[in-house]
């Protein structure tokens, strides 16, 4: 790829990540309602699935942007949550691991 293509593609793929990063904090947030449900002993069936989905599409995008680990993290959060096994603690680790690695300096 010559550098004004890759130039170019980087400035494409820099402002669609500005443009989503208000959805990318919001599915962030519904990770977190998912995983305090899920500590307070009354998890919600359908926000569950919602926090596995959102897991899913993160796994399926962070890797565009550049965010290897990202990737790794929602990949390994979706198996946790898919699985049902996964400790409170741990999901609320991998989300705060994939927040760190998302807005390090959040």
């Amino acid at each position: 790829m010559s550098p004004a293509i890759q130039a170019q593609t980087n400035s494409l793929l820099t402002g669609m990540w500005n443009r989503n990063i208000p959805l990318m904090r919001a599915r962030l947030e519904t990770l977190d309602r998912a995983v305090e449900a899920a500590r307070s002993g009354s998890p919600d069936p359908a926000l569950y699935q919602s926090a596995v989905d959102i897991a899913h599409k993160l796994a399926g995008s962070l890797g565009m942007f550049g965010f290897a680990r990202g990737t790794d993290l929602a990949r390994e959060l979706e198996a946790a949550l898919e699985s049902h096994a996964a400790s409170t603690q741990r999901l609320e680790l991998l989300v705060s691991d994939l927040r760190a690695t998302i807005f390090p300096n959040s």
